[in-house]
This record gives structure tokens, sequence and C-alpha cells, in this order.
């Protein structure tokens, strides 16, 4: 009877345990997962002046990202799209989408202005990626965008 006790506390646990493991609904997404800061953004290799940090994040889960701009009062704009790996070394965003009340790439779903992107699909180019932090490259027309992000959680 004692062992029986004893077997069912250690399946119990062994269960409890294994439930509270599972972190990544949607599967594993890789480096990609979670909510990165970006620190800071280069213009054809200058700071951009108007740049805050630690106000705009990137959240990925799935292949949903959404980029949040914050500020000193914890107001904030967010911005939904998807991403993709359509080649190597490429990072591309679509904030093409909509729903019933909003127009294709307006609102929720338009592109993140304050970081230079205004393109409803738009390719990055990967430079670094770690687990702990990225850098990315955007060619726009009017100058070449370095992204510097850092995970900040998991």
């Amino acid at each position: 009877m004692k062992l029986n006790k004893i077997l069912l506390s250690a399946a119990v646990v062994t269960f409890a345990v294994t439930l509270l493991s599972c972190d990544r609904n949607g599967g594993d997404i890789g480096p990609y997962f979670g909510i990165w800061a970006l620190d800071g953004i280069d213009a054809d290799g200058n700071p951009d002046p108007a740049f805050v940090p630690d106000h705009t994040f990137f959240s990925f889960h799935s292949n949903v990202i959404e980029v949040t701009l914050t500020d000193e009062y914890h107001q904030y704009i967010s911005r939904f799209g998807t991403w993709s790996e359509p080649a190597p070394a490429t990072l591309r965003l679509d904030f093409s989408h909509h729903d019933d009340l909003t127009d294709p790439g307006t609102g929720w779903y338009a592109p993140p202005e304050w970081i230079h992107i205004t393109s409803p699909v738009t390719d990055l180019h990967i430079d670094r990626l770690t687990s702990s932090r990225m850098e990315l490259t955007y060619t726009a027309p009017a100058a070449v965008y370095t992204y510097r992000l850092r995970k900040v959680n998991r």
C-alpha cells in the first residue's frame, strides 16, 4: 500500500513537471521566440537621433510578430504582422493583413513607421542572430538602416 502511494506521488510530480515545462505553444521557432528590445537604430552608419532606446519591442510567437512602441507613461502602440525566412539570412516582415473592421496594412496591421519600415512587406538582412542578440539591416529608398536588438525574455 505504501509503495502504491509512493509510485502515485512520483507519477503526479512527473506529470506536473512535464506540464509546467511547456512554454512554446505553436511549436519551437528557434532563436526568435520571445521578446526583443530594440537597443539602437543606425541610418547609413550614424545613430538615428529620433530613436529612444528601450521603447520599441519585437515579440515573436509562431509566425506572428508584434512590434510595440511604449512611452514613459506605459501607453503603447502595437502593430501586428507575420514573419518568415524566405531565404538564408533574410527575415521577411509582412504587415499587409486585415480583419473585418481594418483594411489591409492599416491600423493594428500597419508597418511600424517609427522604425522607418513603411512598406507592407519588408525584407531585412540578418547580420547576426544568437540566443540573446540580433542585428538586422534594411535597405530603404532613403537610407540603409541597422537595427540592434537584445532578448529580454524567453
